[in-house]
C-alpha cells in the first residue's frame, strides 16, 4: 500500500484529536474536487486535469482494495474521507523510510500546518527527517491570512488536486493536446504534438506531464524556438479557440443542478482561451 494509502488507513482507524478533527473538512466539502463530480462533469475537464483524475481514481481504487481486505468493516466512504484528507493536507517529507517510495508519495500529515493556503507567495516551510519550520515571510496582523506554497503547479493540477482555481497563477500553462480542433488538418495537429514546450512561450505550453514531474526534472524543456513558422502557428492557435469555444459550450449544457462544478469548468477553459491568446500577441511579438 501507499504512504498515502496507509496514512488514510491511520485516520480512519486511530482517529485524530477532537481539536484536528473539528477543523477538518468533512466528505462532502470536497464536492469542489473533479474526484467527487458526476461524469458527464468530468468528461468536460481540460485533458491534463483529466489524466491526473483518472491517476487519482486508479491510487483511490488501489489502497481501497488493500484496505478493505485487511479492514472489511470499515466502510468505503469513511476511508474515501480519509484519503482524500491526505491528499489535499499532507506534506512532502523525506526521511530514509520515506525515499522507498516514489517522490510524489513521500507524505506526511502536519496537523494545524494543513491551515495554511496556498499562494504564489508565503511563508517559507523546510522540512527536515524529523521536523517542519515554517517561517513568516513579513509581519501578520491578527485577522490576516497566512498563506504557504503548494509548490509551482498549474491551474489543471490545482483543480484536480485540491479543486480550486487560482485568477492569476504565473505557473499556469496549456497542455497542447487540449488545442486539437476537428478543423486542423495532419500537419497542425502533428504541430501541436510537436510544440511540448516552447522556449518562446515556455510560461504558456507545457508537457501533457509537467504536473506529475518530480520538481528536479521539471527544467528539461526541449528548447525549439523558431521551429515553428510563425503565421502558421498563429493560424494553429486562432483555429483551437473554436474548439475550446466548443468545449465552453458544453459545460453551459450541463445539468444546473450544481453550480459550483459548472462555474469551475467555466472559468477553467476562460483561462485556457486567454492563456491561448497571449501565445498568439506573443508569436506575433517575435516577428
Amino acid at each position: 500500500m501507499s504512504i498515502h494509502g496507509l496514512l488514510a488507513a491511520d485516520f480512519v482507524l486511530n482517529p485524530p484529536s477532537k481539536n484536528w478533527l473539528e477543523v477538518i473538512p468533512t466528505i462532502s466539502e470536497f464536492n469542489s474536487i473533479p474526484f467527487f463530480w458526476p461524469r458527464d462533469a468530468q468528461a468536460l475537464l481540460p485533458g491534463a486535469a483529466k489524466r491526473l483524475l483518472e491517476k487519482q481514481q486508479s491510487s483511490f481504487r488501489r489502497d481501497l482494495e488493500q484496505f478493505q481486505n485487511a479492514y472489511p468493516h470499515v466502510a468505503s466512504k469513511d476511508y474515501m474521507h480519509a484519503w482524500f484528507v491526505v491528499s489535499t493536507r499532507a506534506f512532502y517529507q523525506e526521511t530514509p523510510q520515506t525515499l522507498a517510495y516514489p517522490w510524489h508519495d513521500r507524505l506526511a500529515l502536519l496537523p494545524v500546518a494543513d491551515l495554511f493556503n496556498h499562494a504564489d507567495t508565503g511563508c517559507e516551510v523546510s522540512y527536515y527527517t524529523d521536523s517542519y519550520t515554517i517561517l513568516a515571510d513579513r509581519d501578520y496582523l491578527k485577522g490576516d491570512e497566512v498563506c504557504t506554497s503548494y509548490g509551482e503547479h498549474s491551474n489543471d493540477f490545482l483543480l484536480a488536486e485540491y479543486g480550486f482555481l487560482l485568477k492569476d497563477n504565473p505557473h499556469d500553462r496549456i497542455d497542447p493536446n487540449d488545442l486539437v480542433s476537428p478543423e486542423m488538418n495532419t500537419q497542425e495537429i502533428i504541430m501541436l504534438s510537436q510544440m511540448r514546450t516552447l522556449a518562446s512561450m515556455s510560461p504558456i505550453f507545457s508537457p501533457a506531464n509537467a504536473d506529475e514531474m518530480a520538481p528536479h526534472d521539471k527544467d528539461c524543456s526541449e528548447d525549439i524556438s523558431g521551429a515553428f513558422d510563425t503565421e502558421q502557428l498563429k493560424k494553429v492557435l486562432a483555429k483551437s479557440l473554436e474548439n475550446i469555444k466548443r468545449h465552453h459550450d458544453d459545460v453551459l449544457a450541463l445539468s444546473d443542478e450544481d453550480q459550483q462544478y459548472q462555474s469551475l469548468l467555466l472559468e477553467r477553459w476562460t483561462q485556457i482561451d486567454q492563456l491561448v491568446r497571449k501565445a498568439i500577441q506573443l508569436s506575433s511579438s517575435k516577428q
